[in-house]
C-alpha cells in the first residue's frame, strides 16, 4: 500500500474516531439532560404539592378569620337575642350577605337579599302577618331591579325554602296559593339596626 493511501486511511480512521467521540459525548449530554429534566419534573411536582398545602393552610386561616369576624359581628348584633342565621347575615352584611359564614350557596345569598327587602316587598295578609307571593307580587321584577339578577321561578322557590330554613322557622315557605314566603303576625324578622335596638330595649 502506498504512503498516500495509508495517510488517507489514517485520516478517515481519525475522523471516524472523532465522530464516535462526538456521538458518545452527545449521548452523555442527552442522558444528563434527561436526568436533569426528570429532576426538574420532580421539583415541579414537589412545588405544586407545597403550593396546595399552602393554599389549604391559607383557606383554613381565612375560614378561621371569617368565623372570628362573624363572632365579633354577632356580639355587635346581640346574638343573645336568639337571632337566626338569616337575620345575623343580613344585619352584619346587608350589602354583601355572601360574606357571612351562614351563607353557603347561591340560594342562601338570594334568601338573605329577599329577607333584607322583605318588609318593603311583602304585603299584609287578612288574617295577620305578611307575605311575598310569586303569583300576586312582582318579586321577579323587584329582585332583578334591586340586584341586577333575573331569577327563574325555581330559583325563587329555592330562595324561599332557604329563607325559611335559615330564619329558624320565623319565615314560612307555603304553597297553598303558589310559592310564597310568609311571616306570621306573632313573629318578628329583625333585619335592621333600628329593629335590633328596639328588641334590646324590651
Amino acid at each position: 500500500m502506498s504512503n498516500s493511501h495509508s495517510e488517507d486511511l489514517d485520516q478517515i480512521l481519525s475522523i471516524v474516531k472523532d465522530l464516535q467521540d462526538e456521538i458518545a459525548k452527545l449521548s452523555d449530554d442527552k442522558k444528563a439532560l434527561k436526568e436533569e429534566n426528570e429532576s426538574l419534573r420532580d421539583r415541579v411536582k414537589q412545588l405544586e404539592k407545597e403550593a396546595k398545602v399552602r393554599e389549604s393552610r391559607i383557606n383554613n386561616i381565612t375560614r378561621s378569620l371569617d368565623a372570628i369576624e362573624e363572632d365579633l359581628a354577632n356580639i355587635r348584633t346581640g346574638s343573645s337575642n336568639n337571632l337566626s342565621p338569616l337575620e345575623n347575615a343580613v344585619l352584619n352584611y346587608p350589602e354583601n350577605p355572601q360574606k357571612s359564614t351562614y351563607i353557603e350557596r347561591a340560594s342562601h345569598e338570594r334568601a338573605a337579599k329577599i329577607a333584607f327587602k322583605f318588609h318593603d316587598w311583602s304585603e299584609a295578609v287578612k288574617n295577620g302577618g305578611q307575605r311575598i307571593n310569586v303569583r300576586e307580587s312582582k318579586i321577579k321584577i323587584l329582585y332583578e331591579s334591586e340586584y341586577d339578577e333575573k331569577l327563574q321561578s325555581i330559583q325563587i322557590r329555592r330562595a324561599f325554602e332557604a329563607a325559611a330554613d335559615l330564619s329558624n322557622g320565623k319565615l314560612k315557605y307555603r304553597q297553598q296559593s303558589g310559592n310564597e314566603l310568609y311571616l306570621p303576625a306573632d313573629e318578628v324578622l329583625v333585619i335592621s339596626d333600628k329593629q335590633l335596638q328596639k328588641l334590646d330595649n324590651q
